[in-house]
């Protein structure tokens, strides 16, 4: 079971363009947040998210290090926060 969804992302996967690396929409997610160590966001189980994916999240940017499958009902993604 997720813990409270109460958290809305946006999943956004690269694409390469004349190679350049840009970022498009993909979906967004309710998600639960947990950024004890690292920010970790758990959303229901998409089989499409990668690490290397990124995450946006009120005015701030996650790189998706890890995408962990847990039980086939939750995806956890191990994030760390882009600065620019």
């Amino acid at each position: 079971m997720i813990r409270d969804l109460s958290v809305r992302i946006a999943l956004q996967r690269p694409e390469i363009v004349g190679g350049v690396v840009s970022f498009v929409d993909a979906g967004g997610a309710w998600a639960a947040l947990d950024d004890a160590e690292r920010p970790r966001f758990s959303i229901r189980m998409r089989r499409d998210v990668r690490a290397g994916w990124r995450v946006a999240w009120d005015q701030r940017r996650f790189r998706i290090a890890a995408a962990l499958d847990q039980d086939d009902a939750r995806l956890d993604l191990i994030c760390e926060e882009e600065i620019t």
